[in-house]
């Protein structure tokens, strides 16, 4: 891990095996005295092969989805995932997106579900 530090404003540099660590790194850092800006340039490495990610992701809803019975619609283009299908609310979303980012080699997700409840 490498950071930079130049008036207030912090550039992270390196490797991790997860997105919850990436994001931990920044927000370890923020209330930091003196931080203006974090450029959080930590990169996921890719460890599982992208052939497993689909069913990885599957079975990661079947343990932790609260989605009412909603099947989301997973696709996956080498390390990136993109979610489809329709939900109930928009938590639900944000839950299906934050699932995936607990799966081991994702580095991009494009969250295309929508949401019975996105016109309130």
């Amino acid at each position: 891990m490498k950071v930079f530090v130049e008036d207030g404003n912090v550039t992270l540099e390196g490797k991790v095996d997860w997105d919850f660590q990436r994001r931990s790194a920044a927000k370890a850092i923020w209330n930091i005295e003196g931080v203006c800006w974090i450029d959080n340039n930590i990169k996921v490495t890719i460890v599982a092969a992208a052939t497993d990610l689909k069913e990885k992701i599957e079975l990661t809803f079947k343990r932790r989805a609260r989605h009412g019975g909603n099947k989301i619609d997973v696709g996956v283009n080498g390390h990136q995932v993109m979610l489809s299908s329709k939900v109930n609310s928009w938590d639900e979303k944000l839950e299906a997106e934050k699932a995936v980012w607990w799966t081991m080699g994702v580095d991009k997700i494009l969250n295309q579900i929508q949401c019975d409840d996105e016109s309130v």
